[in-house]
């Protein structure tokens, strides 16, 4: 994916959402917040740029539901997702073409016992309206890499245009930076690099506020 010639490593973390992994550093090149993450497999390219793209599948346990990705290898764009109402996706594999179009078939298993075949011809792949609008939710991922030294990324998605404020405090509470102050984002994923070079090292907790509510996280800054 970083175009270094070295395979690179998909990693389903739970929590912290699906990660494109260097194979040579082992630090994320990219990560996709979702719910967790059951299974996650690379997929031959789907899209003609030249990367294989990549399956995930997700889910909750209280309530059940489930969701089945489709992601640009490169992180950059998501090509559908299908969700599932009172299942969770649990497993994703690919097959060889059964309907003609040359590309991959992708596969997913739920805790209930379905699988499904997706076609991998994106132009075939025929999702409802009111489930491509769903994909992004309000959440604020972990920084990557964490710990660090003085630079990571922190990625947050939004379901619905906002203005956005995130701060970093201390341990005890006290505010020790503003990142962001009332910025408008519209819906989707969004990224910004933090340099902690101005700060000692410890344990900081970074909070996102919007309209859609609030999260905060740790991050530990290793001098």
């Amino acid at each position: 994916v970083d175009s270094d010639g070295i395979d690179d490593i998909l990693l389903a973390t739970f929590t912290g959402g699906a990660v494109c992994m260097s194979g040579a550093t082992g630090l994320p090149i990219w990560t996709w917040p979702m719910d967790f993450q059951y299974g996650i497999c690379a997929v031959p390219d789907l899209n003609g740029d030249g990367t294989d793209d990549v399956i995930v599948a997700a889910g909750t346990n209280n309530p059940t539901n489930g969701a089945f990705y489709c992601i640009s290898g490169k992180g950059d764009s998501l090509f559908f997702v299908h969700n599932f109402s009172g299942d969770r996706a649990h497993t994703v594999n690919i097959l060889p073409s059964i309907d003609g179009n040359d590309s991959y078939e992708l596969l997913v298993g739920t805790k209930f016992g379905q699988v499904l075949c997706f076609s991998g011809g994106l132009q075939a792949t025929a999702i409802p309206d009111d489930q491509q609008k769903m994909p992004y939710r309000f959440e604020l991922a972990q920084n990557y890499p964490n710990p660090f030294n003085p630079v990571t990324t922190i990625l947050f998605s939004l379901p619905a245009k906002s203005p956005v404020t995130l701060k970093l405090f201390n341990i005890l509470g006290q505010e020790v930076a503003t990142l962001l102050d009332h910025r408008t984002f519209e819906v989707g994923q969004h990224k910004l690099e933090f340099n902690g070079s101005n700060l000692p090292s410890g344990v900081y907790i970074y909070r996102l506020e919007s309209k859609s509510g609030v999260q905060s996280r740790k991050m530990i800054l290793m001098k």
